[in-house]
């Protein structure tokens, strides 16, 4: 039957079993002993009241807890001490260091948790878990990092993302009662609805992209259907569109048939063209152009013989007739 077992108090059924101690939780380890040991009747075996003689049995009944909770590493040298407070008094030796030593490294925990700070590309959880690290870290020195100064680290060194939700806790809430869990439950609520509303900004946006792209990619084949159709258009023009193309092109033109025998020129190796509905802008008859009117060609005739019998004079056509004017006498 082990120690821890049999000297249980008869009235708990419960066993209580030691913790190991390693070179990271002294400090727990340590209240974990004292509360064991004070349980079992057997911690004044280790601090005495005043005027109290130590019980010489309950001294090594204590002895023996510690011994059975720390590593085989050191249990020769603690075996070396007489009375469980000897023990007791150079494992804290070991693992605290003497007071000017542990002073010393509360300095240099002090100074690092002070540059402590949260990166852009960090999370809450990562943030916290550096916090929590040094904790155990002050703890293991024998320091408390209290709640409110865990707080006030976590809430002043968070990044600018955070600002708004800050100002607004520490208007409504009571910053030095408010538990460190606490807080990191209200940054962590927070990251979480700023990420949800940045994935759907994002969404949009890809989705606003991807509309923009398809809506440029079937407009430029429209632009050049609609270009080809009009050329084919152009190309194509018979029937009853000739008509107002041969007299819109007269006109456009100024009346000059250098366009028209262009086109007769690029057609005369093709099938002749069908002039039945095309009219003269010169004599308004069908069935030819107007570089073909022979009308004009007559009229165009007289007016040369009149200018050569006349010399310099001035011609005006009017209805088909020419008319003289001479230089005044």
């Amino acid at each position: 039957m082990t120690a821890s077992s049999s000297n249980q108090p008869k009235d708990n059924p419960f066993t209580l079993q030691c913790p190991m101690l390693t070179s990271l939780n002294y400090n727990t380890w340590s209240i974990k002993m004292e509360a064991i040991m004070d349980a079992h009747g057997l911690w004044d075996s280790i601090e005495p009241p005043t005027g109290v003689v130590v019980d010489e049995k309950k001294s090594k009944q204590a002895r023996a807890f510690i011994f059975q909770s720390i590593p085989e590493v050191i249990l020769a040298q603690a075996a070396k001490k007489k009375t469980t407070k000897e023990v007791w008094d150079s494992l804290k030796s070991r693992y605290v260091g003497a007071e000017r030593v542990q002073k010393a490294r509360l300095r240099v925990l002090k100074s690092e948790f002070e540059a402590l700070q949260m990166k852009e590309s960090k999370t809450i959880n990562d943030y916290a878990g550096k916090i929590s690290a040094m904790i155990s870290k002050f703890g293991s020195a024998g320091a408390i990092l209290e709640d409110e100064e865990l707080v006030r680290k976590l809430f002043d060194t968070v990044p600018k993302r955070f600002i708004n939700l800050v100002a607004s806790i520490e208007q409504s809430c009571d910053m030095e009662s408010m538990p460190f869990e606490e807080a990191i439950g209200h940054l962590k609520a927070y990251e979480d609805r700023l990420r949800l509303r940045k994935a759907s900004t994002q969404g949009d946006n890809a989705l606003l992209l991807a509309n923009a792209k398809g809506s440029s990619t079937h407009r430029i084949p429209s632009k050049q259907n609609s270009a080809g159709g009009r050329g084919r258009g152009g190309n194509n023009n018979q029937g009853g569109r000739a008509s107002s193309r041969g007299r819109g092109s007269s006109r456009g033109r100024g009346g000059c048939c250098g366009g028209d025998s262009r086109q007769e020129a690029s057609n005369s190796n093709k099938k002749p063209r069908d002039k039945s509905n095309i009219r003269c802008f010169e004599c308004q008859e069908l069935g030819h152009f107007a570089s073909e009117c022979k009308a004009k060609k007559q009229q165009d005739q007289k007016v040369n013989l009149a200018a050569d019998e006349e010399g310099p004079a001035f011609l005006l056509t009017v209805c088909g007739e020419v008319i003289k004017h001479g230089a005044p006498e």
